[in-house]
């Protein structure tokens, strides 16, 4: 399956319709099916992982900490494109939360500061991880299902706040 090119522009409108691949995703036609038989191999790289958040963790750990890549790769990795104005950041702020890296994106967000964090789906699948490097924190959630409505990020905020309330964690 491919991404859709945008649409063109329709009449009275100032630019075309932005179809992105999750406008695609969950297909509607599988919404409530199940896909466990499902092959992910369609996806080729992209969703074709068999982890556990544990793995997650554990992965998420060893490349924010520079001992997976050698330091030009992590660089690399972390180089920042502002999602608002698409040139190159060094980081993101309140004035510019937004950045994509190489597979990574960093977001500054007024309640949880600033962090990394990577969304994807496929088939019947989710997952979810974030890294918040001032207290080394790591959220990492897998979901075995996909609906229109996703809400896994809220998911990973309320864990984030319930940890905060604990006391297991300091802002």
């Amino acid at each position: 399956m491919h991404a859709r090119a945008a649409r063109p522009a329709q009449r009275g409108t100032s630019a075309p319709r932005r179809r992105r691949f999750n406008d695609q995703f969950p297909l509607p036609q599988l919404l409530g099916q199940d896909v466990s038989r499902h092959t992910l191999s369609w996806a080729r790289a992209a969703g074709g992982i068999l982890s556990t958040t544990s793995d997650m963790t554990r992965w998420e750990r060893a490349l924010y900490s520079g001992h997976l890549l050698p330091p030009q790769q992590q660089a690399e990795l972390e180089s920042l494109v502002s999602i608002t104005t698409g040139q190159p950041i060094a980081s993101t702020s309140a004035t510019d939360p937004q950045g994509f890296g190489l597979g990574i994106a960093q977001l500054t967000d007024p309640e949880l500061g600033t962090f990394w964090f990577y969304e994807g789906e496929t088939l019947g699948f989710r997952a979810l991880h974030a890294y918040f490097p001032d207290t080394g924190l790591i959220i990492a959630i897998g979901l075995n299902s996909a609906t229109a409505d996703d809400q896994s990020a809220t998911l990973m905020k309320a864990v984030y706040d319930t940890l905060l309330t604990n006391g297991m964690i300091r802002p």
